[in-house]
C-alpha cells in the first residue's frame, strides 16, 4: 500500500512541476524588455477562422450475437447493418480564434487561442425482405406467381399454403460530438527563419482540452426465418390424400437499447514552434508567405465512460391444431414465443490518464499590410485520449485532419 501511495504521490509531484514549470516561463515573459524605438509591427493581432476535420477515435459499436451472423443475412446487406449504422460522424465543423499581444520593441509574444468544434448524427434504416410463401404443390406456386390475384383463394386453402411475416431490421442511431481547446502561450523570435527571412516562433505555455463524444442506439430485428414441416392426417378419413404437409414459419426476433457516452478533460504544458518564410512580393503591397508549426503538449485529466445497454430475443414457433368443429376451417394455428435471453449491463468508469498531444500545420498565407488571409492543413493527435470499449476499458487515439482558413487583422502599430 505504501508503496502505492508513493507511486501516486510521484506522478502528482511531476504534474505540479510541469504546470508550474509552464506558469514560471508564461510570467517571466510578462516582463519584456521594451525600446524607445517605434513599433514595426501591430501590437495585437485578432484571428479568426473555421475548419472541417475529419475525425476518428470516437467510439465503438455496440454488437450483439445477432448483428454477427454468417452468413449475412438480407436487411443487414446493402449498408443496412446495425454496426455499419453505428459508425461517428466523419466530420466535424468548427470554428477558432486567437488573440496575440506584442509589446513594441519586444520579441516576446503572449497569446490565448480557442478552438471549438461539433457535429451530429442521425441515421433511422428500415430493411425489409419480401413476405415468403411456401407451396408443398409446385403447380400452386406457379400459378401464385403468374396471378397474384388468386393469393386470397390460396389462404383458402391451408395447409396447401403458408405465408409468414417478412424479414426485417429497422435501427436508429442517434449521435453527438463536441470538443475544446483552450491555449495560453508566450514566445519570442529565436531567429530561425529561413535563410534569415521571416519569423520563427517557439512558445510555451498551457493547454486545456475537453472531448465528449455521446450514443443512442435502437435496433428492432427479425434477420432470418425459415419453415419446418409437419403432417397432419386428413380428418375425413383415408383417400388421394390421407395427410396433408403445412409449412410453419418460424424465427428469432431481437432488440437492442444501448446508449454511451464518453469524455475526456484535461490540462497541461504545451510547446509550440511556428514559422512563417515570405515567398513572393512584399507586406506593403501585397506578400505571399508559407506558414507552418509544430506543437505538443502532456495533458493530465480525467477519461470517463458510461455505457448502458440491454439486448433481449425470443423465438416464435406457431402450433397447428385440426379439428372437424373448428370455426373458420379444419386447421387453427396457435402463436407460440418463447423468450431466449434477456440481458443488461449499467457501468460508468473513470480513470486518471496522461495524453500526449502531438500536432502540427502547414499552409499559404498572403499578407497587405496588416490584413493577413490564411488556407491550410491542420493534424491534432490526442494519443489514448478516449475509453472506446463496451463493457470493459479499451483506449483509442482521438485524431483530427483537416482544411483550416482563418483571417488576421493587426491592431495598433
Amino acid at each position: 500500500m505504501s508503496e502505492l501511495i508513493d507511486k501516486n504521490d510521484n506522478r502528482a509531484a511531476i504534474r505540479r512541476k510541469l504546470l508550474t514549470g509552464a506558469s514560471a516561463l508564461v510570467l517571466a515573459a510578462a516582463t519584456p524588455a521594451f525600446a524607445d524605438e517605434p513599433s514595426d509591427h501591430p501590437l495585437i493581432w485578432i484571428e479568426l477562422g473555421g475548419d472541417a476535420d475529419a475525425i476518428s477515435g470516437l467510439n465503438e459499436p455496440f454488437a450483439p450475437d445477432f448483428m454477427l451472423f454468417s452468413p449475412t443475412p438480407t436487411p443487414f446487406k446493402d449498408g443496412n447493418s446495425p454496426i455499419g449504422l453505428q459508425k461517428p460522424p466523419r466530420y466535424t465543423f468548427g470554428g477558432d480564434g486567437t488573440l496575440t499581444f506584442q509589446p513594441e520593441g519586444s520579441d516576446w509574444k503572449f497569446s490565448a487561442g480557442i478552438k471549438y468544434g461539433r457535429s451530429n448524427n442521425k441515421r433511422d434504416r428500415h430493411s425489409q425482405t419480401n413476405a415468403t410463401i411456401k407451396f408443398p404443390n409446385p403447380a400452386y406456386e406457379h400459378i401464385a406467381a403468374l396471378y397474384p390475384s388468386y393469393l386470397p383463394y390460396f389462404t383458402s386453402l391451408l395447409p396447401t399454403y403458408t405465408k409468414y411475416a417478412p424479414k426485417f431490421a429497422e435501427t436508429t442511431v442517434t449521435q453527438s460530438e463536441r470538443h475544446m481547446v483552450l491555449d495560453f502561450e508566450a514566445g519570442k523570435d529565436v531567429g530561425l527563419g529561413m535563410f534569415g527571412r521571416g519569423t520563427s516562433t517557439l512558445s510555451a505555455g498551457v493547454r486545456v482540452a475537453r472531448f465528449q463524444f455521446k450514443t443512442d442506439v435502437l435496433v428492432h430485428a427479425r434477420p432470418n426465418a425459415d419453415f419446418y414441416s409437419s403432417t397432419f392426417p386428413n380428418p375425413w378419413g383415408a383417400g388421394p390424400h390421407a395427410s396433408y404437409v403445412i409449412y410453419q414459419p418460424h424465427w428469432a426476433s431481437y432488440y437492442l437499447r444501448a446508449s454511451a457516452e464518453r469524455t475526456f478533460k484535461g490540462i497541461g504544458p504545451s510547446l509550440t514552434w511556428k514559422a512563417t518564410v515570405p515567398l513572393a512580393g512584399n507586406v506593403e503591397k501585397g506578400e505571399l508567405e508559407l506558414d507552418w508549426g509544430i506543437n505538443g503538449a502532456v495533458l493530465f485529466g480525467k477519461q470517463k465512460a458510461k455505457i448502458r445497454h440491454h439486448t433481449s430475443a425470443r423465438y416464435y414457433k406457431p402450433k397447428y391444431s385440426y379439428s372437424h368443429t373448428t370455426p373458420g376451417g379444419l386447421y387453427h394455428q396457435n402463436d407460440h414465443y418463447e423468450p431466449l435471453y434477456n440481458r443488461n449491463y449499467s457501468g460508468s468508469r473513470s480513470h486518471s490518464v496522461t495524453v500526449p498531444n502531438i500536432g502540427a500545420t502547414i499552409g499559404l498565407s498572403y499578407r497587405i499590410q496588416n490584413t493577413k488571409l490564411s488556407l491550410g492543413y491542420r493534424a491534432d493527435y490526442f494519443l489514448n485520449a478516449m475509453d472506446v470499449g463496451i463493457d470493459a476499458a479499451r483506449k483509442k487515439t482521438l485524431s483530427f485532419n483537416g482544411l483550416f482558413a482563418s483571417v488576421s487583422v493587426g491592431l495598433g502599430d
